[in-house]
């Protein structure tokens, strides 16, 4: 009767960089005189694959016969970080009797260039949906950003308070509110980015924004209720300008780029940011 007594090489000779290693080495031996090889890749990097050899050693590892030929599973080029496993068929490349054997899982590091890409994307949310992102993406890069709302061109010339308009100050005239309010906002800034894996990337940025809910009222004489103009009202408790942070998340598929995150503004305003664009 054939026997396979089988031990574990624990100090595997791994050619890959100090950051990697190569831990959780089990030896599993089948019913049908196979042998599975259990092994974890720990520690890698996002845009690292490897190739993996198995190597065995008859003499107690004083020696290593390999590459191994019959085997399945993960092993050659292209494998990912994580638990993984080998099954070589021991008695179709090396019968033998009542023998002891070493293995030794040897992982090659195959690391894939990261190279600088640009991109230009949309970028808005419900208060300035008006906006453009631009940067490049890359280990550290970098963005600039600007947004606005349709009313940012407007200026106020009241500053509404407490139920009132607090500085409309005509004897001679009074006034009428239209229906028609909306933001003026806008936001200059720039940031950030780190690319946390192959096709994701963490963005944080800090620029100046202003953000005023305004509403629009008619101006009338009252000498012949005639209109005389129109005018913007600041909401005094609604009216914020500062710093702005923001801080999201960007990911890529193929050549699109989608992103979305928060935005702080004076550290009182939360809000959102999302959009859409393109690399290149």
């Amino acid at each position: 009767m054939k026997k396979i007594f089988i031990i574990i090489n624990l100090m595997s000779l791994c050619l890959i960089l100090p950051a990697q290693s190569v831990t959780n080495i089990v030896v599993e031996k089948t019913k049908k005189d196979k042998i599975k090889i259990w092994y974890e890749i720990t520690s890698a990097k996002f845009n690292q694959k490897f190739n993996v050899s198995l190597y065995v050693s008859d003499d107690h590892g004083k020696t290593f016969k390999g590459p191994l030929k019959e085997v399945k599973g993960d092993v050659g080029k292209g494998i990912k970080e994580g638990k993984r496993m080998i099954i070589w068929d021991v008695m179709k490349e090396m019968p033998f009797v009542e023998k002891t054997l070493v293995f030794d899982v040897r992982v090659e590091t195959i690391e894939n260039p990261i190279g600088k890409k640009f991109f230009v994307s949309y970028i808005g949310n419900q208060v300035t949906p008006i906006g453009i992102r631009l940067g490049n993406s890359h280990k550290l890069g970098w963005f600039i950003e600007a947004r606005a709302s349709l009313l940012a061109k407007e200026k106020t010339a009241y500053s509404y308070n407490d139920g009132f308009i607090v500085n409309f100050n005509k004897p001679d005239a009074y006034y009428s509110t239209t229906g028609n309010e909306g933001y003026i906002a806008y936001y200059a800034g720039g940031g950030f980015t780190f690319q946390l894996g192959w096709n994701a990337f963490f963005y944080t940025g800090a620029g100046y924004g202003v953000e005023k809910r305004v509403f629009k009222i008619d101006e009338y004489s009252y000498d012949g209720d005639s209109k005389t103009g129109s005018s913007w009202v600041a909401v005094e408790v609604e009216n914020y300008s500062g710093v702005e942070f923001s801080a999201g998340l960007m990911l890529r598929f193929g050549n699109i780029i989608i992103s979305g995150g928060g935005t702080v503004l004076k550290f009182k305003k939360a809000g959102f940011t999302a959009g859409i664009g393109i690399s290149f």
